[in-house]
């Protein structure tokens, strides 16, 4: 699958100067026609004018005409995880840095049917493109559809519909490769912490989400830990509600303890549970005789509070030791697409642009820490 050269060197740019967002302005070109509405003189040089400033708009972005703004609508399908929060700052910082456009951002507060209606409005009131963080996006689909009937540019991230008509681009991630990645973390510390150990006897619990199709893909990887590394072995595996998502990972993790104190490696979803789990682990390890040295958490998704842990498994004081993430400048490349500065040919089946994933583990933490925790 083909990766985004622009995403790569945003990503480099972050890494090398500690900014958040790499930013890029638009012209202010019309994008239709100027000609002169009447008279003969000049018609030729006002015709090779507009041709030019055409395609000056083309290239650098979508403008409007008569100094009317390009308008774009952000609907996420949640704004209270610091995740969602980054990515809704970088866009409204993308879109402050070129004066021609405005952004007006909607949350749905995890409730998939406000999303539809959060999107219906953004129709109503005429933007020009809608960024679509969707909490299903089946649900948001036809929502998503009636937007590109009447002429708006659709984008959505993460999570792809089954009806590809109902989007002009989607930002895209493999849940297999996260899942795979996260595998071949876990297997690499398993091998390093047990060399010696027998296969079928590394006791391994996974904490998932099988929620949606594309969610479940990542989650199914985990519980084939054992065709990574066959000293690995699943002995829980716990699906949980995405509405009551923290309390049931928590309940979990507890059950996780008391079955298997002998548990050596925990693979996350993502790093809400991990930082659960390794609250757990921190709370109950006097109780329970938890050897934390041979515990090791592995998760996708980075916050600054999953960041902070992993960097302090360095000295034995805390059990995350893996992060597999993407994501990074996500916002400039919503943006990006919202205003149709992209290459084409870098969509997979003409519609997804995939992201690229990045394994975190101490030894390279210092190249991402300027992104995470700013």
């Amino acid at each position: 699958m083909k990766k985004r050269n622009l995403l790569k060197k945003a990503v480099a740019t972050l890494m090398a100067t500690g900014l958040l967002l790499s930013m890029a302005a638009c012209g202010n070109g019309d994008s239709g026609s100027t000609e002169a509405a009447s008279g003969t003189t000049g018609a030729a040089e006002t015709k090779a004018e507009d041709a030019d400033t055409t395609a000056a708009a083309a290239a650098e972005g979508e403008t409007k005409a008569d100094g009317e703004k390009y308008r774009i609508g952000l609907s996420m399908g949640t704004s209270n995880t610091e995740f969602c929060m980054k990515v809704m700052a970088e866009v409204q910082n993308a879109c402050d840095a070129n004066p021609d456009v405005e952004l007006t951002t909607l949350s749905a507060d995890s409730d998939a049917n406000t999303q539809v209606t959060n999107i219906d409005n953004l129709v109503t009131s005429g933007v020009d493109a809608i960024l679509v963080y969707p909490v299903d996006p089946e649900i948001c689909a036809d929502a998503m559809k009636r937007a590109r009937d009447a002429g708006i540019h659709v984008v959505i991230v993460d999570q792809m519909p089954s009806d590809t008509d109902s989007f002009d681009v989607g930002i895209s991630v493999s849940m297999h490769d996260l899942g795979a990645g996260v595998n071949e973390m876990a297997s690499d510390w398993i091998d390093a912490t047990f060399p010696d150990a027998e296969d079928g006897s590394v006791k391994v619990g996974v904490l998932g989400l099988w929620s949606t199709e594309q969610f479940a893909e990542r989650c199914d990887v985990f519980n084939e830990i054992a065709d990574y590394n066959p000293k690995a072995v699943v002995c829980e595996s716990y699906d949980h509600n995405a509405s009551n998502f923290a309390t049931e990972t928590a309940q979990n993790v507890e059950i996780l303890l008391q079955k298997h104190p002998d548990i050596n490696a925990i693979l996350c979803f993502t790093d809400t549970q991990a930082t659960i789990a390794e609250e757990a682990i921190q709370k109950n390890k006097d109780a329970m005789n938890l050897n934390t040295d041979e515990i090791g958490i592995f998760t996708v998704d980075h916050s600054t509070a999953s960041f902070e842990l992993l960097g302090r498994s360095a000295d034995g004081e805390s059990c995350l030791r893996g992060i597999v993430t993407t994501n990074l400048a996500v916002g400039q490349l919503m943006y990006d697409c919202a205003m149709k500065d992209y290459d084409a040919n870098e969509l997979a089946d003409g519609k997804i642009l995939y992201q690229d994933i990045y394994k975190i583990d101490t030894t390279n933490m210092a190249d991402y820490e300027q992104y995470i925790l700013n």
